[in-house]
């Protein structure tokens, strides 16, 4: 065929589809229909040409009624499957029926601006006095996509949590039951001091199990956005963090000095208050004996720093970015005890904006550091 020919075959084929979207559109049945649907409604004839599309169409892909009509339907193709789906509605004209497009497949199509959206397709017929016309309605399934992804991204931290939690309460259990069998057998010779040891051991691993199980439940209840930040005064939070490890601080005879003032910063008092008790209680527990403890902070241009120094023998700078990596097979990295705590402190930073930090002490230890958005003025 050569070129003149194309050309008459062209203006024919533009002539029949205006005709068609032009009886289309006359029928006032047609139109209201097509046009009170809240999917995208694309309508071609046989050779997969775009006869008519509605409002919803247009505003989905940004294509217009009047750039979309004659063209193939490849201008919603991404190009990598513009040929597959060619030989897919061919078949379908060969034997129209009303299904599902793509079953099991994850569909794409792309807007005027050349951006991909995750769409559903469903596709039926009509027959016509111009013949079979192909119907495929489209619904963008970015919202839902976007809560299956969370969905499933929620269910597999809860998976992890699972893990560090069964093992840090089990290890608590154990010597819960342990001390309490040793206390109840009356044939044993225990002395008052060993009695309080056991007595004290089952309290300790009570609060234990008790902040475990408060975490977990915050953990269970943070969502990205359920929280507007506010400013903060840091003092009476950090004070608060301190008085709910009073027990443990006594018991270490550990000493905590503030360098007050604290500056204010933007953030969910609950949630930093759950930060400040992680990094006191990792701080007490692999601090020096006794545990010296040191609470600073620093005021940037858009951003407060604050500090938490211990004098014990530090945490490695590998295990603390896979506690904060949020890697999917990471669970083992508790074995220390470190993970869960601050793996809490690094998502509730991470909804407030927010970043942690490791650096060595100057002498010993670990400085822990923590950000926060400044408060606006």
């Amino acid at each position: 065929m050569n070129d003149i020919d194309q050309m008459k075959q062209e203006i024919n084929l533009q002539k029949n589809i205006a005709y068609t979207a032009g009886m289309l559109q006359s029928d006032v049945t047609i139109r209201t229909l097509l046009e009170c649907l809240a999917e995208g409604i694309v309508i071609v004839n046989s050779d997969c040409r775009i006869v008519l599309i509605n409002k919803p169409m247009e505003r989905l892909f940004g294509y217009s009624q009047q750039e979309a009509i004659g063209e193939t339907l490849d201008i919603y193709i991404p190009g990598g499957a513009q040929s597959k789906h060619n030989d897919y509605m061919r078949n379908f004209f060969a034997q129209p029926s009303i299904r599902p497009m793509g079953v099991g497949v994850e569909l794409f199509a792309v807007t005027k601006d050349k951006v991909q959206v995750p769409v559903e397709i469903g596709i039926s017929f009509l027959e016509t006095e111009f013949g079979v016309l192909g119907l495929a309605s489209v619904t963008d399934i970015s919202a839902r996509k976007k809560i299956e992804r969370e969905l499933l991204e929620r269910n597999r931290e809860l998976d992890e949590f699972s893990h560090i939690v069964a093992h840090d309460l089990n290890s608590n259990i154990y010597g819960i039951v342990g001390s309490g069998e040793a206390l109840l057998d009356h044939g044993s010779d225990l002395s008052d001091e060993q009695k309080q040891e056991f007595l004290s051991y089952i309290v300790n691993a009570g609060h234990k199990m008790s902040h475990i199980i408060r975490e977990l439940l915050l953990f269970a209840t943070m969502k990205k956005g359920e929280v507007s930040a506010v400013a903060i005064d840091m003092e009476p939070v950090v004070e608060e963090a301190i008085a709910r490890l009073r027990f443990t601080i006594e018991e270490k005879h550990a000493q905590i000095s503030v360098k007050t003032p604290l500056h204010h910063a933007a953030g969910y008092a609950p949630w930093v208050e759950e930060i400040w008790l992680n990094l006191l209680s990792n701080a007490l527990k692999y601090g020096g004996t006794p545990p010296m403890i040191e609470i600073s902070s620093r005021q940037f241009a858009d951003h407060v720093v604050f500090y938490v120094s211990d004098n014990g023998q530090g945490l490695a700078l590998d295990d603390f970015e896979k506690i904060i990596s949020h890697r999917e097979n990471d669970c083992k990295r508790i074995v220390r005890g470190h993970g869960l705590g601050l793996e809490i402190v690094s998502r509730i930073l991470d909804k407030l904006d927010g970043t942690l930090k490791l650096s060595p002490g100057d002498a010993a230890g670990s400085i822990f550091s923590f950000t926060l958005p400044s408060v606006k003025a």
